[in-house]
């Protein structure tokens, strides 16, 4: 039986994890680094995960060839919303939204299980159970939002938290500096819920974060890349017009780089 050819653009952890996961379900992966733009040597592509880091996507996906850009190209970045792939032409992609993490030298940690959507699903799913990783499909496009949006907030709200409060432990964040959890969730999901034209379910989104964060316990919130979430989801909220005060009063209150 012939060897079905991925390709996976992105070789950080979560890139790597897929291209393992594909290589022991029965395909073969070519590996591309990010700002590679060699793919057209790569002849009858049927999948392409697209790996890279939010600021990359925009760019990598404008660059890959057209013909990876209906019905085979796979997404597994956070901060994603619809109006991202479509800018760039992408047709039908299968979303992968990663509830997973994967630090160097360490297992995989699953949060909840990851969800899929879209053509390539039934593919990946066999590759993430090689890896050990439970998923489950999404029915519809409607939940489909709704899944982005509660990943996208879960990621925002919990990095930007840590740029507010002096102690950013979950534990404490979900007490003592509830009121500014609570914030800015808020102004989170307003911005994407204009940026999609779709009004959610909020307290439901809400709760499914509260439970995923409640599970960290005494782990520090946030990380190196949460200054550079914050000013992208600025940059979101000023496009599609909203005021966001909380988050706006956090940013005037970092100190420069």
């Amino acid at each position: 039986m012939e060897r079905r050819n991925a390709a996976v653009v992105g070789l950080g952890q979560l890139g790597r994890v897929t291209a393992e996961g594909l290589l022991s379900s029965g395909w073969t992966v070519t590996g591309y680094r990010r700002h590679e733009d060699d793919y057209e040597t790569l002849d009858n592509v049927q999948l392409a995960v697209i790996a890279t880091g939010e600021d990359d996507l925009l760019s990598t996906l404008s660059s890959t060839p057209r013909s990876w850009r209906d019905s085979k190209t796979v997404l597994l970045q956070n901060e994603l919303l619809p109006a991202q792939w479509q800018s760039c032409h992408v047709v039908d992609p299968t979303i992968f939204i990663v509830w997973f993490s994967k630090k160097p030298g360490q297992t995989i940690r699953e949060y909840r299980p990851s969800l899929l959507f879209g053509p390539r699903s039934k593919e990946m799913a066999m590759a993430m159970e090689m890896v050990g990783v439970e998923t489950e499909f999404i029915p519809n496009e409607e939940e489909l939002i709704t899944a982005l949006i509660t990943k996208n907030t879960y990621i925002w709200t919990q990095n930007i938290v840590s740029l507010a409060v002096a102690d950013p432990l979950a534990s404490s964040v979900l007490n003592q500096y509830r009121n500014t959890f609570d914030s800015i969730i808020s102004e989170v999901i307003a911005t994407q819920e204009l940026s999609v034209g779709i009004r959610i379910n909020r307290e439901s989104v809400t709760k499914e974060v509260l439970e995923v964060i409640s599970k960290d316990g005494d782990k520090k919130l946030g990380g190196r890349t949460a200054r550079a979430r914050l000013q992208r989801l600025l940059k979101l909220a000023s496009s599609v017009q909203l005021d966001a005060p909380t988050l706006l009063s956090i940013e005037a209150e970092l100190s420069p780089l």
